[in-house]
């Protein structure tokens, strides 16, 4: 199994008393096929929301696209908001992984240090990673907590490169979102783009982004540009 080195900064390490390189997965719509429940449970804080509006709310970061979206939002009592969560949260821990990709989290672990960097709660994250008995595979868990000071991915990032004592330019980072491509621009850390998650690849080509180094359509592909 060979590493392929088609992101500048990725090195391939022979030595075992040497760090191996970082790939960095985002969860919901890469690893695990959630997105349509994702859309359904932000679809539900407006009075209606058109698709093509749904899906520009994850053009940034999630939770500031809807503060300050202009669209018409519910006012939901608490005990509701509640309800809609728990529901939410029932239904999310029941999705299933992608075709094939839980055997190619597991090949990448022979050669990669894997970590994760989502948006999602731990109670919403990491029961998901424990049915599939893939969590022992991934060294760092990277998982949103809203009263800690890891709160938004560029965060993460920063924890993960101190973690591993590594650069930006050293992780790769895999995600389904043109917001993540986005967030992650500031520090140039280099990004694959996965289309079968929450935005097509009309998305990633609106603009140009020096650090994403490929748009990939398959888990197939994905895993030649990563393996062979």
């Amino acid at each position: 199994m060979t590493i392929i080195t088609d992101w500048h900064a990725i090195q391939c390490y022979t030595s075992e008393y040497m760090k191996k390189p970082i790939i960095v997965f985002d969860l919901d719509g890469v690893l695990f096929d959630s997105i349509g429940l994702l859309k359904q449970f932000n679809a539900a804080q407006f009075v209606e929301i058109p698709e093509k509006e749904l899906l520009e709310l994850f053009t940034g970061n999630i939770h500031e696209t809807i503060k300050h979206s202009p669209l018409p939002k519910k006012i939901i009592a608490e005990d509701e908001r509640q309800r809609l969560v728990d529901e939410y949260v029932e239904r999310k821990l029941l999705v299933l992984m992608y075709p094939k990709i839980k055997e190619l989290v597991e090949q990448l672990t022979t050669v990669y240090t894997l970590a994760i960097n989502t948006y999602a709660r731990p109670e919403r994250s990491l029961p998901l990673l424990e049915r599939e008995k893939i969590i022992k595979h991934f060294d760092y868990l990277g998982t949103y907590n809203p009263d800690g000071i890891a709160q938004t991915k560029i965060e993460k990032f920063k924890a993960i490169a101190k973690k591993y004592n590594i650069e930006m330019q050293d992780m790769l980072f895999i995600t389904d979102s043109l917001g993540d491509v986005r967030e992650v621009a500031t520090l140039a850390v280099p990004t694959i783009a996965v289309t079968w998650g929450m935005h097509d690849r009309s998305f990633f080509e609106r603009e140009a982004h020096p650090h994403l180094v490929a748009i990939v359509d398959t888990v197939e592909e994905l895993k030649k540009r990563l393996l062979y």
